[in-house]
C-alpha cells in the first residue's frame, strides 16, 4: 500500500451525482489542523445526490493499516469509497489536507 495523506472532517467527499457525504467522525483525541481525522467506521451518508433511487452511504477499503488512531484505521487520500445504493462507483475526494501522511 502506498503513503496517503490523512482525510479530516474538512476533506470533500462527493458521489458522480453530486451529493455531499455526510460523516460524523468519532475521534476525539487527535485533530489535525483542528479537525477530526476520518476513520474507514465513521457513520456516514450522502445528502442531496440527485441520483434516482440516491446514493446511501460509502463503504471504505484501503486504509491505513500502520497507524491507528483511537483503535480505527484512519482514511488516507488513497482509500477507495465504493458507494451503497444508488447506481453505485465510487466516491469521489478533494479538499483534503497535506501534512500528515501514513500507510
Amino acid at each position: 500500500m502506498s503513503a496517503g495523506y490523512v482525510l479530516d472532517a474538512g476533506t470533500r467527499i462527493m458521489c458522480p451525482h453530486s451529493g455531499t457525504l455526510m460523516v460524523r467522525p468519532r475521534v476525539t483525541r487527535v485533530a489535525l489542523d483542528g479537525r477530526p481525522p476520518l476513520l474507514a467506521d465513521d457513520p456516514n451518508a450522502f445528502a442531496g445526490c440527485g441520483a434516482s433511487p440516491p446514493c446511501a452511504r460509502v463503504q471504505w477499503s484501503a486504509a491505513a493499516l500502520r497507524v491507528s488512531i483511537e483503535g480505527g484505521q484512519p482514511l488516507l487520500s488513497t482509500s477507495v469509497g465504493l458507494i451503497v445504493g444508488g447506481s453505485g462507483g465510487q466516491a469521489v475526494v478533494t479538499g483534503y489536507q497535506t501534512r500528515v501522511t501514513a500507510r
